[in-house]
């Protein structure tokens, strides 16, 4: 296609005075580009010319309308303000803003005396196999739930009828299933080779025949020959045979291609070029209404046209009608060709008892490929995690029934969920919850503003249990994404040049912000691990934060292709089921961090928010800090403690407040000391492991009066900043704590808590 730099689009149904509109780029645009921003089709011999606009403009892209329309119409505007944005009082002039939405444009022009006139426009998507991806996806969602209507709604007998009562949206949307069957190029082959290589029967005919006529000679005919019955004389034959039957029954065997299988072809091509027909006369009737259905009409036309064509072949001249459908036949069920008719006939059956109200993708002349990618993901994924299932992902729960019969609930912005379980390669059983545009409300889901990705995979314990390993997985679709280049930008140079072409009003072609979504779907949404695009291109790009795969980030190759197989489909399900392993494991780094992630900020977290001296000498958070309460009984004892840099605890087992080898407070790594001797609190830090002394060797060391037999000697030392929180912890405060915590502890017996716990205490004067 060659670009132009403006194109003269004149108004239909117009008043006498006519009048049209010009589209011309803006001065910077480049006409050749590629592909060209603007293209006028008209006297061009393309294929796509009658089922598209001829006039097309590329979608993300900026231009200069100007109408000319006699002055006495005075001010105009017209039906797409959103589109079409004047830069002049009258209206008459101004920007012509397409936007990210693909297809034919219908817009009408009024003035102060009424509508003036009206145009249409083609926008083209960037990609220039978009009409393919838009086909194939289309004919996927139709094959895919097609498949769940039979396997879970089991219709024993299915008629494709069209209901000359529904409006022209919901036929369009239902040819628009057909007609991206219909133009698969492996359909289209396939009755080509039947009707290249048809299916051949032979017939016997029978026919009574005078014997004077000569017949020929078999088994049959002797037999007949020996028979009684009405005879003629035979003057040629022998003596015992005198006579000859005056009448015989001859048969002759006859090839023939009119039997079931060829009827069946013919039927099913007859009844969808009915369909397709109808199509067209319901949206004809429709043509002066204010619904874009002007496309469907050049579409069913040509579809009709295709149709036509090929029951107009010899092959089908010879063929009669069809009195019952031979759907046990060996010959549709597995001969080449024929099976993809009847595979297709069998789809489009069921197909058609779906009512999809997704007036974003089926509008008629509306081609919203970028939201179609975002359904056909969707449900490509179901069927990718549906393969990872042990327990039926049932997608069953995509369906509602509503006035229409059986309806597809895929709606941007409607909630939808399909669930299953799994067993891991460790033996655990996850559970497994995809969801379509799930909402997570700020303050509940998302802790800063309201997000929906556009499918969200839930992992977790079947059973319910240890909440903080349920993990969110996101994936977004971004069709318009062509190559990671895109999507990962470059330097800060080519940003800013980037930004310099969005204003300039030329498509930004890096994609950078969807990667920052990707980071706002994990850092927002609670317990979200990773978050990922997929896009039609062809390169896998994967970021871990640490070393394991998960927490990541990332894009995935997801496109449709001609066979109907996912392309990086197999990649993808290798990769979910990967996270679905790792999330299973007990002994990976990302488990132990969401466990301790959910022991700091769970509901049983403590918050402390008290003005307290800085405390430089914790070697940990001071949740993970143990403090050791230390009761001082008397000013001799608090000596002691100063003098060796001791502090000792009974390890006698039947004295009170004794401690045993394995006890928290033997493992503290602070020591505040309190008791009746002390004002304030000292703190104190452990240096060494804890030493075991008896009687004699406290006595050695000049304690005052032991009176146990053995002790636990914790070694201790001054922090270096101890003055400020001697300031801090007062008696009263840390004999309460003790209490509190003893649990029924003997007074002053040593009870170990946490740093944070204690500083809790302080600050609320406990």
């Amino acid at each position: 296609m060659i670009g132009v730099r403006k194109v003269w689009l004149p108004l239909t149904d117009t008043t006498e005075e006519g009048g049209g509109v010009w589209i011309s780029l803006l001065p910077q645009a480049v006409v050749d580009a590629k592909p060209p921003p603007l293209v006028d089709l008209r006297g061009q011999h393309q294929p796509e010319v009658g089922v598209l606009a001829a006039v097309q403009v590329l979608e993300g892209h900026e231009y200069r309308f100007v109408l000319e329309v006699p002055d006495e119409f005075g001010w105009l505007k017209t039906d797409r303000p959103e589109l079409f944005q004047p830069d002049a009082e009258d209206g008459r002039a101004g920007r012509f803003r397409p936007g990210l939405h693909t297809g034919t444009v219908p817009v009408k022009v009024f003035g102060a005396r009424g509508l003036v006139g009206a145009f249409e426009v083609e926008v083209r998507s960037r990609k220039l196999d978009y009409l393919k991806h838009y086909r194939w996806m289309l004919r996927d969602l139709a094959e895919g739930l097609a498949e769940i209507v039979m396997e879970r709604f089991a219709a024993s007998e299915q008629r494709f009828r069209m209901d000359d009562e529904r409006d022209a949206r919901t036929l369009y949307q239902r040819f628009a299933l057909l007609q991206s069957l219909l133009q698969d190029d492996h359909l289209m082959g396939a009755i080509h080779q039947v009707i290249a290589r048809p299916y051949v029967t032979w017939e016997n005919e029978e026919e009574i025949r005078p014997i004077s006529q000569g017949v020929r000679g078999s088994s049959q005919v002797v037999r007949q020959i020996a028979r009684h019955g009405a005879r003629v004389p035979w003057s040629g034959g022998a003596r015992h045979v005198a006579t000859l039957p005056r009448q015989v029954l001859s048969r002759k065997t006859y090839s023939t291609i009119d039997n079931g299988p060829n009827r069946f072809i013919k039927f099913a091509l007859m009844q969808w070029r009915d369909v397709v027909a109808q199509v067209h006369d319901v949206l004809a009737r429709d043509v002066k209404s204010n619904s874009p259905i002007l496309r469907g009409i050049r579409e069913s036309a040509a579809l009709r046209d295709r149709l036509d064509a090929l029951l107009s072949e010899e092959f089908f001249r010879e063929i009669g009608p069809l009195y019952y459908l031979p759907a046990n036949s060996q010959v549709l069920q597995k001969r080449t060709g024929y099976r993809t008719v009847y595979q297709t006939y069998i789809q489009l059956e069921l197909a058609s008892k779906l009512s999809w109200e997704a007036d974003d993708v089926f509008g008629a002349g509306q081609r919203n490929v970028a939201t179609l990618y975002e359904y056909w993901v969707f449900l490509q994924v179901v069927a990718i995690v549906a393969k990872l299932c042990d327990v039926e992902f049932d997608p069953g729960a995509l369906f509602q029934v509503n006035e229409n019969g059986l309806s597809v609930g895929l709606r941007q912005g409607t909630w939808k969920v399909v669930e299953g379980t799994t067993t891991s390669k460790s033996g655990q059983r996850i559970k497994l919850a995809l969801h379509f545009n799930k909402t997570f409300r700020q303050g509940v889901g998302s802790w800063t503003r309201t997000m929906r990705p556009d499918t969200s995979l839930y992992i977790g314990p079947a059973d319910k249990s240890e909440s903080y390993r349920n993990v969110w997985i996101h994936f977004d679709a971004k069709y318009r994404v062509d190559a990671l280049q895109e999507l990962l930008g470059g330097n800060a140079e080519s940003e800013d040049a980037e930004d310099r072409q969005v204003e300039d009003g030329l498509w930004g072609r890096a994609k950078g912000e969807d990667l920052l979504k990707m980071h706002a779907y994990r850092d927002a949404i609670r317990r979200s691990a990773a978050a990922y695009v997929l896009y039609p291109g062809t390169d896998t790009w994967s970021r871990q934060e640490f070393h394991e795969i998960l927490p990541g980030l990332g894009a995935f190759p997801f496109y449709p292709t001609e066979t109907g197989v996912a392309g990086g489909g197999h990649a993808l399900q290798t990769f979910i089921s990967e996270i679905v392993d790792h999330l299973a494991s007990e002994v990976t780094q990302h488990e132990r961090g969401r466990y301790w992630r959910d022991q700091a900020y769970g509901a049983d977290g403590l918050q402390v928010g008290v003005d307290l001296p800085a405390a430089p000498f914790l070697t940990r958070p001071a949740a993970d800090t143990l403090v050791l309460l230390g009761y001082v009984k008397d000013a001799a004892h608090l000596a002691w403690i100063h003098e060796q840099g001791l502090y000792n605890l009974r390890a006698d087992a039947q004295r009170r407040g004794s401690v045993g080898l394995g006890a928290r407070e033997l493992a503290a790594d602070l020591v505040v000391l309190y008791g009746p001797e002390l004002e304030r609190g000292e703190v104190w830090q452990t240096w060494e492991e804890p030493r075991i002394l008896n009687r004699e060797g406290m006595v050695a060391l000049g304690y005052p009066a032991p009176r146990g037999e053995h002790y636990f000697g914790l070694g201790i030392r001054r922090v270096s900043c101890e003055g400020h929180w001697g300031a801090v912890f007062r008696y009263e405060v840390l004999k309460e704590l003790q209490e509190r915590v003893g649990n029924g502890r003997a007074y002053g017996a040593p009870v170990a808590v946490s740093w944070l716990r204690l500083v809790e205490a302080v600050g609320r004067g406990i």
